[in-house]
Order: C-alpha cells, then structure tokens, then sequence
C-alpha cells in the first residue's frame, strides 16, 4: 500500500524491480490535480513493468476471509458472500459504516479510485 504522492513512480518502479505483483495506491494528487498529476500517472505506467496497481486516489482493498485490510478505513468488513466494488471512496465508508450496524458481510471490499491501471473488467474477473 502506498500512501505517498510525490514518490510513487519511484517506489512502483522499485516494487516491480523487486517481483512484487500488486500495489494498491490510496494517494491523491494525479490527474484530478492537472498536468503535474497525469504525468506522475505515465512514470507509474512507464515504472509498474508486470505489476498490477489498484488506484491511485482509493480507499483501498479488503479481503476479510483472509484478513487483508489494505485502506484507510476504520475497520475491516464482516465476512460475507458478495463482494462490493466502487469507485468511490466515499461511497465504500458509507456502505462500510451501514454494513456494520446492519451486520451485512463482504467477500472483498474495493475502491477502484482512478482506474489508473485495474479497471472494472479486471476486477470483476
């Protein structure tokens, strides 16, 4: 999980130099700040080599069967059957916080933010 805006391409470009396969960045500051922000977007496609990168601009991931919590939230989803993926982090805390009190579980839990590398079709697959 990456969390640091302006060196972000650099620690993709290490992680996949490393092997790592996925990275899951929760940082803002890209293409809905401007010109600066979508050239950090292309050093991060230009860096990310095989790795597969969720975000940038999310909540995050979570998986509670498997105790993966990889956002900001408050808490982990209970477990459950159906995952549910959006776009919007905003979205996720609010559903999050309602799937608590109503004691409605998620199989993952997924803010996909600005789609920058995983969109819709590779999350659902």
């Amino acid at each position: 999980m990456i969390v640091t805006p302006a060196t972000v391409p650099d620690l993709i470009g290490e992680c996949a130099a490393a092997g790592v396969r996925g990275a899951v960045v929760i940082s803002a500051g890209f293409r809905e700040v401007g010109e600066a922000g979508c050239a950090l977007e292309q050093e991060i496609l230009k860096r990310k080599g095989n790795m597969r990168v969720v975000g940038p601009n999310c909540l995050g991931v979570m998986c509670p069967g498997s105790g993966l919590n990889a956002t900001f939230a408050h808490g982990m989803a209970l477990g459950g059957s159906v995952a549910f993926v959006s776009q919007s982090g905003a979205l996720l805390t609010a559903i999050l916080d309602y799937s608590f009190e109503e004691k409605i579980g998620f199989s993952a839990f997924i803010s996909m933010g600005s789609m920058l590398d995983i969109g819709w079709a590779d999350m659902i697959d």
